[in-house]
Formats: structure tokens, sequence, C-alpha cells
């Protein structure tokens, strides 16, 4: 019984980091797609638009850096490492970096490069309806590695905001997709198979409660 309500709380806890809306996250590209449904923008940052020193305009996105220790100084487009196409977008920790859209969008699809390569790394995302999640959790990678990031929110945001938590990491992001997708989007196995176990907990921990009267 113990164990459960371990698990239940485990569940709580995952839930609650996806902040106060209801937010599907999603490490695999093709759950991704699968779950947002039809078409999304892509933007692989091959074609800039303009650039500031910390803000570079693509198409209806742009991708900005905020901080001191890196900003603007390791921060912009990169013809050096990509994931599709032959440029990408970077910035280092402890800064943060921004996505902002022209147009409210409630599906976000990205591919994170390099990150975790001088140490551990937890990446955590907020949007600016409030919505949070984690991106990466402690996560260690080997140089140039790439991990897929994927979040479906029930309440539009116009900005996707990425907070390291080390210092000196250099991350690189491409091939983004991003658009109105389903609202009552499924989570991956895992997250549904965490939220089953949170149910089966909460179900224990109330046939006890009645045992008790």
């Amino acid at each position: 019984m113990k164990r459960m309500h371990q698990f239940a709380a485990a569940a709580a806890f995952a839930m609650a980091s996806c902040g106060a809306q209801a937010t599907a996250v999603y490490t695999n590209e093709a759950s991704f797609l699968a779950a947002a449904g039809g078409s999304l923008a892509f933007e692989s940052f091959e074609t800039l638009q303009s650039s500031a020193p910390t803000q570079y305009d693509f198409a209806d996105v742009s991708f900005a850096c905020t901080g001191t220790s890196h900003c603007p100084g390791f921060f912009g487009s990169s013809g050096a490492f990509s994931y599709d196409g032959w440029r990408s977008v970077f910035f280092s920790s402890p800064d943060t970096s921004t996505f902002t859209f022209a147009h409210a969008v409630n599906a976000f699809g990205i591919w994170i490069g390099d990150a975790g390569s001088t140490g551990a790394i937890t990446l955590d995302v907020a949007l600016n309806n409030g919505g949070s999640a984690a991106a990466l959790a402690n996560f260690t990678g080997d140089s140039l590695n790439w991990q897929y990031f994927g979040l479906i929110a029930d309440t539009p945001f116009t900005s996707v905001t990425f907070i390291p938590s080390n210092r000196g990491d250099g991350i690189y992001f491409d091939a983004l997709r991003y658009g109105e997708a389903n609202v009552h989007a499924v989570p991956e196995p895992a997250s549904a198979l965490l939220l089953g176990i949170a149910g089966i907990g909460l179900l224990a921990a109330r046939r006890k409660r009645g045992a008790r009267r």
C-alpha cells in the first residue's frame, strides 16, 4: 500500500510539473506528430529575415536570448551543426532562450542538440500561458547528440522559453514544428502508464479509508 501511495505521489508531481495548464509532453517526433494531427508549420532556420545582437527572426517565429553570461556572444544561427538542412539556432546556459510566434499556437516540437555534453542538465520549459514542462531532466549526452521534445497544450500560447540548470553548455535547436493541434492530445505510453498508476493508488487509498469507517 505504501508503494501505491508513492506511485500516486510521483504521478501527481509529474502532472504538477506541467503547470496550471494541461500539457501533454512527447520525447518522440512520430508520436508528437501523430497526436498533433492536421498540418503544422515547419521551420528549419535556413532563411534568416533579420537579426539583432540577441534576436533572430524567421518567417513568423523569432528566437531570442536573455541573460548576461553568453548573450549575445554565444548566440545565433549556426551552419556548423544541424539536424535538418544546414543551419540551426543556438545559445548557451545559464542564459535562457525564447521562441515567440506571430500567432497563438498550442503545439510545439523541436530537436535539441548537444545538450548535456558538459555535464548533467535539466532544461525546463515555460509557456506564456502559465504552463511548464521539462524538456530534459538531469540529462547527460555525448557531444553532438540530438534529443526530441514536443508538447501540446489545451490553452494556446505565443512563446516558449527554455531555462537550463547548468553553465557553459552550448544548446542547439533545429527542425521546429508548431501550430494548432488536437486540444485533447493523448500522451505517450509512459505518461499514460504513470497516470494509470496514480489512479490505482488513489482508488486503493479510498478503499482503505472506507474500511476504517
